[in-house]
């Protein structure tokens, strides 16, 4: 992970993110994207030079902003980092910088609540969790970074995993030195058809491990939040597919549900890596570590 993305709109909720992004950071020695998203009033035009020069000051104004933040709030940490103020529609705009810059990772604050004037009230962390162009850890309000000893990653066993996501979680084992599990909630209509024998068999090939498998009890979230009670783990992990009850619970009808009891970090990996390009770097960049 060489290139970490951390949006900032100076609440708690980013300070929580960016303890955990220099936390993590720290084990993998790369380099810190600190992205402001700012309003502006008008709609700036190359015909307007007085709306360029006053959207110029907004910006600089913004990014000095955004490095006293980080400057309060670093502690004794140094690291490598840009730092960037734009305008633009908050998914849109952070996507984009995504795009552009090659990160690896997204880490959002999860404010636990919907709030429509906050930036990351639960539409838009969703979304990013859903959409976004590389993986997103979306940390809860309030979280206070520890070391990753457990790593719970929880499955769809309608598929396999892809290639890019197989490397994701090696690497990210590799550098947390954490212990991994692999966990599928077997429904009961999975278990009149059987499981997947391709997906199964994966895990335990790349990974030399066998898949838990919860019994379904009352609802996924219930049989998941029964299972962390009983497991402590420091991240979750999950691979959004579409359709599936993996969807329905992180990205879905129960995120909001989901998001308010977590106590943990939740990261989203993407399901199918559509940017040829943007997918090689990536891969390079984990082979590199």
């Amino acid at each position: 992970m060489k290139n970490i993305l951390i949006p900032i709109d100076f609440s708690p909720a980013s300070e929580t993110a960016l303890h955990f992004a220099i936390g993590l950071n720290a084990l993998f020695s790369g380099k810190l994207h600190f992205l402001h998203i700012f309003e502006t009033p008008f709609t700036t035009s190359p015909e307007n030079m007085n709306s360029i020069d006053y959207f110029e000051k907004l910006q600089a104004i913004s990014e000095k902003n955004t490095l006293k933040f980080i400057e309060d709030h670093k502690g004794d940490y140094h690291f490598d980092s840009i730092t960037t103020a734009t305008t633009g529609g908050l998914f849109q705009a952070i996507a984009t910088y995504a795009q552009k810059n090659n990160i690896d990772l997204i880490v959002s604050g999860n404010k636990q609540k919907t709030e429509l004037i906050n930036w990351f009230s639960g539409s838009i962390t969703k979304h990013l969790l859903a959409e976004s162009p590389c993986p997103v850890v979306a940390v809860p309000d309030g979280f206070v970074w520890t070391p990753i000893k457990s790593i719970a990653v929880f499955l769809d066993l309608s598929e396999t995993l892809s290639l890019e996501n197989c490397k994701i979680i090696k690497a990210l084992q590799k550098g947390t030195n954490a212990k991994l599990t692999f966990i599928h909630v077997e429904y009961k209509i999975e278990a009149e058809f059987g499981d997947d024998a391709n997906a199964i068999q994966q895990i335990e090939t790349e990974f030399g491990q066998n898949i838990t498998m919860l019994p379904f009890k009352e609802s996924f979230e219930h049989s998941i939040h029964q299972y962390l009670n009983q497991h402590p783990t420091n991240l979750l992990v999950t691979i959004p597919h579409h359709h599936s009850w993996l969807d329905k619970l992180f990205l879905g009808t129960e995120t909001g549900s989901m998001a308010k009891w977590s106590e943990v970090p939740i990261m989203s990996l993407v399901h199918n890596f559509q940017d040829e390009p943007l997918k090689k770097v990536r891969a390079k960049n984990l082979e590199m570590q």
